[in-house]
């Protein structure tokens, strides 16, 4: 009879076993599924800011270009290098740039389109112009509509388990071209 005991005492322990590990699976699967959820309300909050500081910048962009009267050019920054900051990832917040020739855009893009053949085909043409312009910016009447920037706080599942930042930040700018009061 003892040997009986010990039979059923030894399938007690396995149900228990079981149930022990289906527990930590469920808790293991239940931990992943809940920073999937995160994840997902994270991107659409994201998302939905980055939506909204588009569509302001463009609203702004909008209203400048139909003035009658040219707002005024914004001068262009031109990047000659990117220094990689201390977070090594390029293009990032902490990076540096040194100035670059706003040259370039004269010798690098508009020379291969060969303006003086380009005249002789089409004159007055606006590549043309732009290759003799000392600000091609100004030359096509650009406007420049800039939002606010928006701080977006980070859920915290998501700061421990992702990305360990505090916030992110979104901003949005929008180039258009001066209608010259036509609309």
């Amino acid at each position: 009879m003892k040997t009986h005991l010990n039979h059923i005492d030894t399938g007690l322990n396995r149900s228990r076993q079981k149930r022990g590990q289906a527990m930590i699976e469920f808790c293991v699967g239940s931990l992943v599924l809940i920073i999937l959820i995160a994840g997902l309300i994270q991107i659409g909050l994201l998302g939905m800011y980055r939506s909204e500081t588009m569509q302001n910048a463009t609203q702004r962009a909008t209203l400048y270009s139909t003035a009658d009267v040219f707002p005024g050019a914004v001068l262009p920054k031109y990047i000659g290098e990117m220094q990689e900051g201390n977070d090594a990832t390029p293009y990032s917040e902490d990076d540096g740039s040194s100035s670059g020739n706003p040259a370039y855009v004269v010798q690098g893009i508009l020379e291969h389109v060969r303006p003086s053949e380009l005249e002789s085909m089409v004159p007055e043409n606006a590549l043309s112009e732009a290759y003799h312009s000392q600000n091609v910016v100004t030359e096509y009447d650009l406007i420049q509509g800039k939002d606010v920037e928006y701080n977006i706080a980070l859920l915290p599942i998501i700061r421990k388990t992702v990305y360990a930042e505090d916030s992110i930040d979104v901003r949005s700018e929008v180039w258009m071209t001066w209608l010259k009061g036509l609309y």
